[in-house]
């Protein structure tokens, strides 16, 4: 783990949207929440902690759902498909049960 991710996850860990914002502005084209999971470093709450307070900084790209999608990490996929406001419960419930029957 690189320096500069072990202090987003201490960062995450403490709750501390300050440094996460520093991190954004210092690496825009970084893709961290792709990062963290390709680190397995991408816990349950730590993305619940990035869709309720960081999603004004980061960005959850498609590619990351889509290999989620691909991973069956559907506790992950939960998370970010339940923050999503246009999306109610039944849709989600629907889409995740197309999945798991396919």
């Amino acid at each position: 783990m690189t320096l500069e991710l072990e202090i987003v996850v201490n960062a995450l860990n403490d709750k501390n949207i300050q440094t996460i914002i520093e991190y954004t502005r210092n690496n825009k084209n970084s893709d961290l929440v792709s990062e963290l999971y390709n680190s397995n470093l991408l816990s349950k709450e730590r993305l619940e902690f990035i869709v309720r307070k960081c999603m004004n900084y980061l960005d959850i790209p498609t590619a990351l759902v889509k290999k989620l999608w691909e991973n069956n990490e559907i506790s992950l996929l939960d998370i970010i498909l339940n923050s999503l406001k246009f999306f109610d419960n039944d849709f989600i419930i629907r889409l995740l049960s197309l999945y798991q029957n396919k």
